[in-house]
């Protein structure tokens, strides 16, 4: 868009500065978004790395709708603990899980958290939380 309006712009000669500046500007935002992807996918590969990502299927699903109801839920967040429940139900998990996510409002439900501990999950509700709980280990 910069680059388009710049080079309309260098056609005049009164506007030669602003086209410099233009440049500057849309060269510093082009080392800023590439500056940006470059720490996203490092975030990614960091959570993957400890994390898993968990699918959702036709039975968690239909559980979803049942959590969404029971504790009124919006849809999106009934699919996202209809998820985890099911993980959380899987032969050979461990003793000790964490469910992260910083919606406290929701998860933090005391019959959202009363469930998952019955799975031997804790609720954690920001990232800091859940790196102290991870660097206990």
């Amino acid at each position: 868009m910069i680059g388009d309006q710049s080079r309309d712009l260098s056609r005049s000669t009164i506007h030669q500065n602003e086209v410099r500046d233009l440049s500057r500007v849309q060269s510093h935002l082009a080392g800023i978004a590439e500056q940006e992807v470059e720490s996203l996918a490092g975030i990614v590969a960091e959570i993957l790395s400890v994390g898993q990502v968990i699918p959702l299927d036709l039975p968690s699903f239909t559980e979803a709708r049942q959590l969404q109801r029971e504790f009124n839920l919006a849809p999106e967040d009934s699919m996202v603990l209809a998820a985890v429940l099911k993980d959380l139900r899987q032969p050979g998990r461990g003793r000790r899980n964490y469910f992260v996510n910083r919606n406290v409002d929701d998860f933090g439900l005391p019959e959202v958290i009363s469930l998952l501990r019955r799975h031997h999950c804790e609720f954690l509700g920001n990232f800091i939380d859940a790196n102290l709980a991870l660097s206990a280990f």
